[in-house]
Formats: structure tokens, sequence, C-alpha cells
């Protein structure tokens, strides 16, 4: 799929506590973004709902180093995405640093099938 979408706020996120608080994080929260879609007739945006069917999972981030990027100044939204499928997406935003990222893709947010796929090309 490969399809480019800008990210503009956070959607559902996982709550699990994390206690080491030095960035970036090597271990957090994973996420989903709200994003804007063009529509129909006359070209609309609309703003998806991330709780609905259109929710895109963001897997090679954790939601703790994005805030924290965002509160330094570094990036603000729209944050730059891929889509790896219609639900599944990843950050590839050039204003963030490498060691920001997450070294491997979200073993539970990302479907095995995918992780497969993406190992072979």
């Amino acid at each position: 799929m490969d399809e480019d979408f800008d990210m503009i706020g956070f959607g559902m996120e996982t709550l699990v506590g994390f206690l080491k608080k030095s960035y970036p994080m090597k271990d957090g929260n994973c996420f989903s973004a709200i994003t804007k879609k063009i529509v129909g007739k006359g070209n609309k945006e609309e703003v998806l709902n991330t709780l609905g069917k259109h929710s895109i999972r963001i897997v090679n981030f954790y939601s703790e180093n994005l805030r924290e990027l965002i509160r330094r100044g570094i990036v603000s939204f729209p944050i730059q995405c891929k889509k790896l499928n219609n639900e599944v997406g990843i950050i590839l935003d050039k204003r963030i640093p490498k060691e920001w990222y997450r070294n491997e893709y979200c073993p539970v947010c990302c479907p095995t099938h995918l992780i497969a796929d993406l190992c072979k090309k």
C-alpha cells in the first residue's frame, strides 16, 4: 500500500506505566493516529475518527517519545507517516532523529503476516 498521510493528533493509546523517564525511551505505549482523508466530490477533507474503522495504528514509535519531541519543539503536527495497510502505519518524519524510533515494529500491534511480508522486502 505505502500511502503517505499526515498525523494531526493522537488517537487511542495503551496505558502501561513506565517509570523510566530518560529520553528517548526504549519502552513505551503504543498509539493510533488521527488523520485527514480526502473524501467524496469536491475534495472535501474529513477528520477520521481514530476510534472508528479508519484507525491507523502506529507500530514504529512510542507515544511518550513523540510527546516529548513535541514538547521540546523538535516536531509539531502534522507528523509525516506512511500506511503499511488500511489499519497500520509508521512514522517517517525527516525532522525526527533516528535514535527516537523503535528498533522494531511492535509485535502486538503489527500483524504477524505484515511483519513477514516486510522481512521479505
